[in-house]
């Protein structure tokens, strides 16, 4: 049986002008489940594309969304997982 990840990678991008961050949610995790973005090379892939789709979509007007990632513990308790979601940190 494999092991569970340590840390999972979440797919961003960020906007200056409108000073937001918008998260996708990772396509891995809808073909099987539990299945996430483990890889940080992938990931970039996955958040450059990201960007690139909002800023050809003009998403709410803006045109200079970058592509970000992030490195977040892989299920951790409910408590640690709620504060990850309201303020989200880097991995220690």
């Amino acid at each position: 049986m494999a092991r569970d990840p340590s840390y999972i990678y979440a797919i961003l991008a960020y906007s200056r002008t409108l000073n937001t961050t918008k998260r996708i949610f990772d396509e891995d995790s809808l073909l099987a489940p539990y299945t996430h973005t483990t890889q940080e090379a992938l990931a970039e892939q996955k958040a450059q594309a990201f960007a690139a789709q909002l800023n050809h979509q003009r998403h709410k007007g803006a045109t200079d969304w970058t592509a970000k990632i992030q490195k977040q513990d892989y299920k951790p308790n409910s408590t640690e997982r709620g504060a990850q979601i309201r303020a989200p940190r880097l991995a220690r």
